[in-house]
């Protein structure tokens, strides 16, 4: 076929080969919108339902209408932006003039570019053939649920929706949110990391993330500063810029290590040594002791933080009474998974003799549990240890419980 004009005897020729060659009637022919395609009389006289296809729906339409208004596209850009006379190539308005246009005048653009002629059964340019558009109701795609964007512009009243398909803005409320975790949410969307350079160096945070790094690799002494030899290239290098998060989703603090690490050891030591009767203070200090060997600023002021305390209710201690009976009663109970950084477990008990408390503790788990019940196992097996001990303990001091007081957990 030289020209889409041929289009229509080709068609009719067609049918009549089916009905002549197979014996079968042909009832229903689907095609594009294409005008080449409308024989509205031969097909009435044939008794033929012309079914034409949704435009803007890759499902309906073939892959080589797809390639051609790849095409088309390509057209209007060149015509746009090497301003191309109109006399070589006009746009037309219609989607089957676009195609006549292009194919007729891409390959060589002159004055006289016309469309291929069509019989008299063809539409005339006044009345054109209306396009059918698909009623499917559409739905925004699932697999954008777990994202949140334009958070400040939902919060602000703003309505994007005119000009996105499916502002995911609509979706998203913090109505039920406190305003601290609002500010939380805020800040995770609002805060983005550079993707070049000429970004990074208009912050001084990242100016100055980008000296120490430098500054980190020449005292490691990586690498030596040498003349490039002639016949040599050098290797480019890129910067890549990414935000420490912790696992809460804050930001990581890039603080220095303590200078006097001394004191803060020395300190340490002495709120450990208080815990002995200051139960209140165990998880505090106990958590500050794992960063004992190499302590940051903001460690030394946890520190301080909790002398403070200290120093604010000295009259908060352990109470042993002494008309107690001997009695053990011992609770425990497990925090599965709650540590934020290992994601093991937490074991916790504490121990009564009688009314006094003697014997507490609360303390990550050894291996990581899979499941809440296997946590609390494990703490019920250190709860039911420690009150072994406890019981060989008070038999070396000549002491033992009341006959009818088994040890209860």
């Amino acid at each position: 076929m030289k020209s889409k004009a041929e289009t229509r005897h080709i068609l009719i020729d067609f049918i009549a080969f089916i009905e002549t060659q197979f014996y079968k009637v042909v009832k229903i022919i689907r095609s594009d919108n294409g005008v080449e395609f409308s024989i509205p009389s031969f097909y009435s006289s044939r008794g033929i339902i012309h079914q034409t296809s949704c435009v803007e729906t890759p499902q309906q339409n073939g892959v080589v209408e797809r390639k051609h208004q790849h095409i088309l596209n390509i057209a209007r850009n060149h015509w746009f932006y090497t301003s191309v006379d109109t006399s070589f190539a006009s746009v037309p308005n219609t989607t089957s003039a676009e195609t006549d246009t292009v194919s007729s005048g891409l390959s060589a653009p002159s004055a006289s570019v016309s469309s291929p002629n069509f019989d008299h059964s063809a539409p005339s340019s006044s009345s054109p053939i209306p396009i059918r558009v698909s009623t499917r109701v559409k739905h925004p795609p699932k697999y954008l649920g777990d994202y949140k964007c334009n958070v400040l512009n939902y919060l602000s009243g703003a309505n994007y929706s005119s000009g996105m398909h499916y502002p995911l803005s609509d979706f998203t409320s913090f109505k039920h949110t406190s305003s601290t975790q609002t500010a939380y949410l805020l800040s995770l969307s609002t805060i983005s990391e550079p993707q070049t350079y000429n970004q990074a160096v208009k912050h001084s945070c990242w100016r100055d993330a980008m000296d120490k790094e430098i500054s980190a690799l020449e005292s490691n002494k990586t690498w030596t500063l040498t003349e490039l030899p002639p016949d040599k290239k050098a290797i480019g290098a890129k910067w890549v810029y990414k935000i420490k998060r912790k696992s809460d989703g804050s930001i990581e603090s890039s603080d220095s290590l303590l200078p006097d690490p001394t004191s803060f050891r020395r300190l340490l030591g002495k709120l450990i040594y208080l815990t002995n009767i200051r139960p209140d203070l165990c998880f505090a200090v106990h958590k500050l002791s794992q960063y004992i060997t190499a302590p940051h600023q903001c460690h030394y002021d946890a520190a301080l933080h909790i002398l403070k305390y200290v120093k604010g209710c000295p009259g908060k201690s352990i109470f042993f009474s002494s008309t107690s009976n001997i009695k053990l009663t011992a609770f425990s109970d497990s925090d599965w998974a709650a540590c934020p950084e290992t994601r093991k477990s937490v074991t916790g008990f504490c121990i009564f003799l009688g009314s006094s408390l003697i014997s507490w503790k609360s303390k990550k788990q050894a291996t990581i549990s899979r499941s809440s019940s296997e946590a609390e196992y494990r703490a019920l097996t250190d709860a039911a240890c420690e009150i072994q001990w406890l019981f060989f303990l008070l038999s070396d001091l000549h002491q033992s419980c009341l006959p009818a007081s088994l040890p209860i957990l």
